[in-house]
């Protein structure tokens, strides 16, 4: 039987959100052990004359060519990287000992295109997130429940990320700080959670994906990194405590009693965000 019952309205919660600075921007530290690896997937596409996020790239193509050159007969079948490299140049280094030269024959083939690219897929480029940072531009607005629907959600979003491709031995890799995107998202909601005595905000994010291409020399990357599962263990980690119950005791005056709760309970429901408690009468 509840004993107590507290209900949140909505000028509360507007109240709330009304108390913050906006826009309002958090960075997520990319680190992966305690918030899990972000979903990617990524794709190898033809040559682009968009935007090149790997400003000053280095000749990958020359750098490769020549430790290819300089490397063994067994180097250069020692893993898929090498494996790849070694099929894509062999046919064009055969009696021949300068970079230039052979990229010059590669690059001249009539499906050379076709060759690089199907390389450049084979190579297993490893992607790591170093941080995600995410503004929230404006104040969203609230629907009572347990989960709470929040809406008017502008979120804007840019990570910094390193892509590496390892061959030979050595490590090539571009550092990518992607420009702010913006997001209108739905599904975002508030759930409202209990622990012992204790309440705490459970918020989560959906369909908050970014999109990420750069170049290694002319043949775009594309990758997509799923913000949403990455955020959501984020907020999953840190849910904030937003009252403690246990810290409660009202006094019954001239009765040397308190009254002090025993269990909370937040019950989910589709227009209502309430908390009910139960406790009992104890000596003051």
């Amino acid at each position: 039987m509840t004993d107590i019952t507290f209900s949140a309205d909505s000028p509360l919660i507007s109240k709330m959100f009304e108390s913050i600075s906006y826009p309002w921007r958090k960075r997520i530290d990319g680190d992966r052990m305690s918030v899990g690896e972000p979903e990617i997937d990524v794709t190898v596409e033809g040559p682009t004359s968009g935007e090149d996020l790997s400003a000053n790239e280095p000749d990958y193509l020359k750098d490769w060519v020549e430790e290819y050159l300089d490397a063994s007969e067994d180097a250069r079948r020692e893993g898929e990287g090498e494996k790849a490299l070694d099929e894509l140049l062999k046919p064009h280094a055969v009696g021949s000992t300068n970079a230039d030269e052979v990229i010059e024959k590669l690059l001249s083939a009539p499906d050379s295109e076709q060759q690089v690219q199907r390389f450049l897929g084979a190579l297993g480029l490893k992607f790591s997130v170093d941080w995600i940072e995410i503004e929230l531009s404006r104040k969203p607005t609230a629907v009572l429940g347990n989960p709470m629907k929040l809406g008017n959600i502008n979120i804007a979003a840019r990570v910094k990320a390193k892509a590496c491709i390892k061959i030979l031995g050595k490590e090539k890799c571009i550092s990518i700080t992607s420009p702010w995107v913006r997001f209108v998202i739905g599904g975002t909601q508030i759930a409202i959670q209990t622990n012992g005595l204790k309440v705490f905000a459970l918020a989560s994010v959906s369909d908050f994906d970014l999109v990420l291409k750069f170049k290694i020399l002319k043949w775009s990357f594309s990758v997509r990194v799923g913000l949403t599962k990455y955020v959501n263990r984020y907020l999953a980690a840190s849910r904030p405590e937003i009252a403690d119950f246990g810290a409660i005791s009202i006094v019954i005056p001239g009765l040397d009693r308190r009254y002090a709760p025993t269990s909370v309970t937040v019950p989910n429901h589709p227009s209502e965000t309430s908390v009910l408690l139960e406790g009992d009468f104890k000596p003051s």
